[in-house]
């Protein structure tokens, strides 16, 4: 039983890594290493009128948000979709979106990346140096999104 036990990856509640990021930290379930950088499970609670992350697109990872509780609203060009708890949105490579919480409560999601170079990203995004107001150096940022699947939209 135990042998076949090692064939899994199990990460306990108490073993979640917590990356910090702004405006919500992200919890990261699975970072894909030990599944050959394939697949990564995130989650994160984004406070009540937040946006996400800037409009971005990957040309190599699919991304799937899944709403555990609240109202999650995903931006893809002009356009945005509200989604509630239960309610899943899976983007395809080279589709710019991003996510926002205009609502009044907060809003619980799941994340799901082909790939582990979004965990990757995280941790290195909670490492750069920060000014007295909490923000890091715009070109720091883009370059290491860049480094991991993340450019702006104008590159589709």
């Amino acid at each position: 039983m135990e042998s076949e036990l090692a064939r899994i990856i199990v990460t306990r509640a108490d073993a979640v890594e917590q990356v910090d990021l702004q405006p919500a930290p992200m919890l990261i379930h699975t970072d894909g290493a030990a599944l050959g950088g394939r697949l990564a499970v995130m989650e994160t609670t984004l406070p009540p009128r937040s946006d996400g992350p800037p409009p971005h697109l990957h040309r190599d990872v699919v991304e799937v948000f899944h709403v555990i509780d609240g109202m999650l609203r995903v931006h893809v060009g002009s356009a945005h979709v509200d989604l509630t708890a239960g309610g899943t949105v899976a983007v395809p490579t080279g589709v710019p979106h991003t996510y926002s919480n205009p609502h009044d409560v907060p809003v619980r999601l799941l994340i799901v990346v082909s790939s582990d170079v979004i965990p990757r990203l995280f941790r290195q995004l909670q490492q750069l140096s920060r000014d007295a107001s909490g923000n890091a150096d715009p070109t720091e940022i883009e370059a290491l999104m860049a480094a991991h699947d993340s450019f702006p939209p104008e590159l589709a």
